[in-house]
């Protein structure tokens, strides 16, 4: 599935969707980015608190570093997907370790 920028242009001003569960996004307007962040920040924390294996959010960019940070505090590890110039991540939080990615080596020299 291809990711599309979740900004909206209402007037002058771009509203950003912020990712509340699946399938549920929210949008808060005339308020600012740190406000925005606080937001995704605080449902990412209570999803996190579930202490489900693997959780998968769309957050900003932006956030991705305090959003990595709470996911240690809760015992994931927090893989980044691509940003592709929209400024949102997809981004996988899970407590299981990830296999190796093993390759085969021709030994034809």
């Amino acid at each position: 599935m291809a990711f599309q920028s979740l900004d909206v242009r209402l007037g002058m001003e771009f509203m950003r969707s912020i990712q509340i569960e699946e399938k549920l996004w929210v949008r808060f307007p005339a308020r600012n980015g740190s406000f925005l962040e606080g937001v995704e920040i605080g449902a990412l924390a209570a999803h996190l608190a579930t202490a489900v294996p693997e959780l998968r959010r769309t957050i900003s960019a932006a956030a991705f570093e305090q959003a990595k940070a709470l996911a240690a505090k809760f015992g994931y590890r927090a893989l980044a997907g691509n940003d592709a110039g929209t400024g949102m991540l997809e981004v996988t939080f899970t407590t299981r370790r990830r296999k190796p990615q093993l390759r085969l080596i021709s030994s034809n020299g």
